[in-house]
């Protein structure tokens, strides 16, 4: 039974009395490209077995999930470094992970006492689990380039020089703060992972803010890069990040780099993937429910849903080689405002650590986009300063999302090979 959920419907039953549920609301009731006539997201057929079908057969498929998982456990280390020293830092000691649990039976008590009084700290400090340890920088010979923005060392925003001058100043907090670590290029165009291409941002506001901080970068054009011709004013420069007026202006075809480098953006919650022709596939989803309904939320920062209803549907249709090659994961962020439970930063928080996996294990995708540390940091540390970069509490302006950018170009930049 292939199963629907009509945007516009649940808009129209949707009625909430907050500016951001308004919002959210909004933005599935958006006509959006979502590969129907009607705007319905589709999700593959295979994922709700029909009637009649054969008890063995489907015995023998989860087998197969079952030995894809575990093989998908033994290669992990294909994901970023980052992502191992946070899963056993903060995940690993109340959940299991990579097959193999930190949290094993032993007869020594105080071990046991000691991992779960860790696990509390962190859940309930809120205490960035970057600043928990010590993390030796990768070798420059590892790499061959300079990255341009560290995830892998324990950082925080600083002061910055470079803040006081444009275009620099876009991906900077107020008060002339940078994220340490942050490398800027001069001309970003010239990057042989960029020339040439064609990227295709795909998912909801969070994928679109991503796509439209590339434009804005690659253009040099940060007043208004992003936007169709004749937009509003009021979309200039930060708001072209804004939810509610202006998304509406943005274009979803770019060409920059003069004629070079094209950028497309596949909008909705959930939109499907039907062919991978374009050299790089971004893709970012969670914050919605994976059914449309809004009531039950179901499937929102749950990783291990998303990858049963939508990750292995849209990874159908193309090889896991170029799944792996081509698709990268655009992580999630934490918020300034988290009103309910499911958006807890708890729930980020695994959702940021679980998703990477359960995209590997599904299509074999290894390569992250993240920006998570710097923005825990700034909600942490910089909360004031943080309240002055979001329009809602909920998505980033351009400082993130340029964050965000920077480490797409260094995941396509130091991709590992693919296994």
């Amino acid at each position: 039974m292939v199963a629907r959920a009509s945007r516009r419907a649940v808009a129209a039953r949707e009625e909430s009395s907050s500016p951001r549920e308004e919002t959210f609301a909004a933005a599935i009731a958006t006509p959006l490209d979502a590969g129907t006539s009607s705007g319905e997201i589709v999700l593959n057929a295979r994922d709700s077995p029909s009637e009649g079908v054969d008890v063995d057969e489907l015995e023998r498929g989860e087998d197969r999930h079952r030995a894809r998982d575990e093989n998908a456990a033994d290669d992990v280390r294909v994901l970023p470094d980052w992502w191992s020293v946070e899963t056993a830092i903060y995940l690993a000691p109340h959940r299991k992970v990579l097959g193999a649990s930190v949290f094993r039976t032993t007869s020594n008590t105080s071990t046991f006492l000691a991992l779960l009084v860790l696990f509390v700290w962190f859940m309930y400090t809120g205490i960035p689990i970057h600043n928990a340890v010590e993390i030796a920088p990768a070798p420059a010979a590892a790499t061959q380039y300079r990255p341009m923005i560290r995830n892998d060392t324990p950082s925080d925003w600083i002061r910055d020089e470079a803040c006081e001058s444009e275009p620099y100043s876009w991906s900077c907090a107020p008060g002339s703060l940078s994220w340490s670590g942050t490398h800027y290029l001069e001309n970003p165009c010239e990057l042989e992972v960029l020339r040439n291409r064609t990227i295709l941002f795909v998912g909801d506001s969070y994928a679109r803010h991503a796509y439209v901080a590339m434009a804005l970068w690659l253009s040099g054009n940060y007043k208004n890069g992003a936007l169709i011709k004749g937009s509003d004013k009021i979309c200039d420069y930060a708001g072209q990040f804004e939810e509610r007026h202006c998304r509406s202006q943005i274009d979803y075809t770019i060409t920059t780099c003069e004629g070079n480098t094209k950028l497309s953006l596949h909008y909705g919650t959930y939109p499907p993937i039907s062919e991978y022709s374009h050299d790089w596939v971004v893709l970012s989803v969670g914050r919605h429910p994976i059914d449309g309904n809004y009531s039950s939320r179901l499937g929102i920062n749950d990783a291990k849903l998303i990858s049963e209803k939508y990750f292995r549907s849209i990874c159908s249709s193309a090889s896991r080689e170029d799944s792996c090659s081509k698709l990268i994961w655009l992580d999630t962020h934490r918020r300034l405002a988290s009103p309910r439970p499911d958006e807890a930063t708890h729930r980020e928080r695994i959702f940021h650590l679980e998703a990477p996996l359960e995209m590997y294990k599904a299509c074999g995708a290894q390569m992250v986009a993240s920006a998570w540390s710097a923005s825990d940091l700034l909600v942490l540390n910089h909360r004031t300063a943080a309240a002055n970069m979001t329009h809602d509490g909920a998505h980033w302006g351009m400082a993130i999302n340029l964050l965000k950018v920077y480490s797409l170009v260094n995941s396509l930049r130091s991709a590992k090979q693919c296994v």
